[in-house]
């Protein structure tokens, strides 16, 4: 981020389009270090979640993502809806985070779907 703040950031000529990644390929990039980020409002958020996850509305994201997330660690997003990608994206990116690795493909309700069937 230092360095961004003395030269000024990389320009950006698109926005990156992270894969869609099926419950069992999250929970593996999960394994391997991965952040995860709910975008979700709290309430839905406060009903059901994946453990160790930020809860940051999309709203809140450029205000709030830059005091918890790391810059080291790839990020995977949980969103409400697939249209909300690109916001998603265009707030992380502009605060330097330009390693998102990937979406739950089918929301948290893929989540505790396929949870039930592939790891019990």
């Amino acid at each position: 981020m230092e360095q961004y703040n003395l030269q000024g950031p990389p320009l950006l000529q698109s926005l990156p389009t992270p894969e869609f990644l099926s419950p069992k390929k999250f929970k593996e990039k999960v394994e391997k270090g991965a952040v995860v980020v709910d975008t979700r409002m709290p309430y839905s958020f406060s009903e059901v979640h994946i453990t160790d996850t930020y809860s940051i509305w999309l709203g809140g994201v450029p205000s709030f993502a830059g005091w918890v997330l790391p810059y080291d660690k790839p990020i995977l997003l949980v969103l409400e809806e697939k249209e909300q990608l690109e916001t998603a994206v265009r707030y992380l990116i502009r605060l330097g985070y330009d390693n998102i690795a990937g979406i739950l493909n089918g929301g948290i309700a893929a989540w505790y779907i396929k949870a039930l069937q592939i790891y019990n």
